[in-house]
């Protein structure tokens, strides 16, 4: 008996140390990506950042473009709320659905956009607590398709680049739609069943948007969901480009859901090595007492090199180091 205890003893302290071994390794992973990422726009969503939740108070991002001007948007009883998130608070607004006369949305407007997106390759993270079970969702207000954003971001031209929504469609499906770089709408749905573990009531759920060339990809809680190729588009990054945070564009489909830790941002870039420079073979030189050299014979002195150059004037023979 004593002999299966101390097995099973031995079996969970070596469970427990490799649980602990793989935390410490997911923990040094996100800190060496926090370190290597230039942050071009962070929300942290909490009340802190914002001068008041009236119509026209000034939003402060923690990390923005100096050219990018922040403003909170509140129409008609619309609000902006905070809750427990991820960290600390995080920000949601009211009132949802097919509707901006009572909605509520944060909007940053300026040159500065073309700033916060890197076309070529960036990340999107943010986390999104759900205030909603699967069934409650399902039967709010509007008839489904009901659609949720966390953000919406258009060009100067008023086209869509980037955005993020979550959908419950007309056959009760819960999907993650979303777009980079003017690609067209990407969806990933939720298996069946798995809604509520996902992104059930109080779930925080960790999204990350990552984008390289033309393959976007998508992690749920740091794992990937998804990878899809797409053709990037150009945009027209001007005075009047426009993101939104918490609703789409115009105040509509607003944000029930918690928004906390909204990141932007791109891998530090790494610096072009600088070639070491090919050092120039130094020859030997040995002469001959024959008139003719015979190049299938090596010069005692020479091992390790190779003929260069044989003057049967001077009977002077240059050898140089093998691959010089």
């Amino acid at each position: 008996m004593k002999h299966h205890n101390k097995n099973f003893n031995f079996f969970i302290m070596k469970k427990l140390l490799l649980t602990f071994l793989l935390i410490v390794f997911v923990f040094l992973f996100l800190l060496a990506f926090q370190a290597n990422a230039v942050t071009t726009l962070f929300i942290k969503g909490d009340s802190s950042e914002i001068s008041g939740v009236t119509n026209g108070s000034i939003l402060t991002p923690n990390v923005r473009p100096a050219l990018l001007v922040g403003t909170v948007i509140v129409k008609g009883t619309g609000s902006v709320n905070f809750a427990p998130a991820n960290t600390g608070d995080g920000v949601f607004f009211k009132f949802g659905g097919a509707q901006n006369v009572n909605s509520a949305f944060y909007r940053l407007v300026g040159n500065g956009v073309g700033d916060v997106f890197n076309s070529n390759q960036g990340d999107i993270i943010f986390y999104l607590k759900s205030n909603y079970s699967f069934a409650e969702r399902k039967a709010l207000t509007d008839p489904p398709p009901i659609g949720s954003y966390v953000f919406d971001v258009v060009d100067g031209n008023n086209i869509k680049f980037y955005k993020f929504y979550v959908l419950t469609s007309e056959v009760g499906k819960l999907s993650f739609v979303y777009q980079v770089n003017g690609s067209s709408d990407i969806t990933y749905e939720v298996p069946a069943g798995q809604e509520d573990v996902f992104f059930g009531k109080d779930v925080i759920l960790k999204i990350h948007i990552s984008w390289i060339g033309n393959t976007v990809s998508l992690y749920l809680n740091q794992n990937l969901v998804n990878a899809t190729n797409y053709t990037p588009q150009t945009p027209n990054w001007t005075s009047i480009s426009g993101i939104i945070i918490g609703a789409a564009q115009g105040g509509f489909f607003a944000s029930p859901d918690i928004i906390d830790d909204f990141f932007v941002g791109e891998p530090t870039p790494t610096p072009t090595p600088t070639p070491t420079p090919t050092p120039t073979p130094i020859p030997r030189i040995y002469s001959q007492t024959s008139d003719f050299f015979d190049a299938t014979t090596v010069h005692p002195e020479a091992k390790g090199f190779q003929l260069a150059d044989y003057d049967p004037v001077s009977k002077k023979v240059v050898f140089y180091p093998w691959g010089g």
